[in-house]
């Protein structure tokens, strides 16, 4: 499950390196830039080992419920708008502009369970439940409209 958020994390932030190209231009010995660039990311995980149950007219001593672990982690991560100018000191002045636009939405939520377990019935004598441990995390991290200038 992290592998395919991940690819999909990579694939949106491909794409939209594609489609929104900068539009990057010479204006009179100096350089212009504009990066327009809209992002939305959703992220979820779940894993879930829980919701067992035993149940019967009568559940006796050896009715058993064991579940692993449970694990789950989404990740959003976005390099969004990030230039790198290398601009010539021949001898002219150079001048640099850059103008950068983001609009960056995300959501990551990651569940995990392994509770919810039951052993029922009209008669019961014993049972036993024992879960795994249960493990979420979310992670997000956004780069934003960065920019670097630098020359010979």
């Amino acid at each position: 499950m992290y592998k395919k958020l991940l690819i999909a994390g990579a694939s949106s932030a491909l794409l939209l390196a594609t489609v929104v190209p900068a539009f990057a231009g010479n204006d009179e010995g100096g350089v212009r830039v504009e990066n327009d660039a809209h992002v939305r990311n959703t992220a979820l995980a779940v894993s879930n080992t829980g919701l067992n149950r035993i149940s019967g007219h009568e559940v006796e001593g050896s009715a058993r419920i064991r579940t692993g672990r449970a694990d789950s982690f989404a990740e959003v991560q976005n390099n969004v708008n990030k230039t790198n100018v290398d601009v010539c000191g021949c001898g002219d002045e150079s001048s640099v502009k850059v103008e950068n636009d983001a609009h960056v939405r995300n959501t990551a939520l990651a569940v995990s369970n392994t509770g919810l377990n039951r052993i029922s019935g009209h008669e019961v004598e014993g049972g036993r439940i024992r879960t795994g441990a249960s493990y979420s995390d979310g992670y997000i991290n956004n780069v934003v409209n960065t920019t670097t200038v630098g020359g010979e």
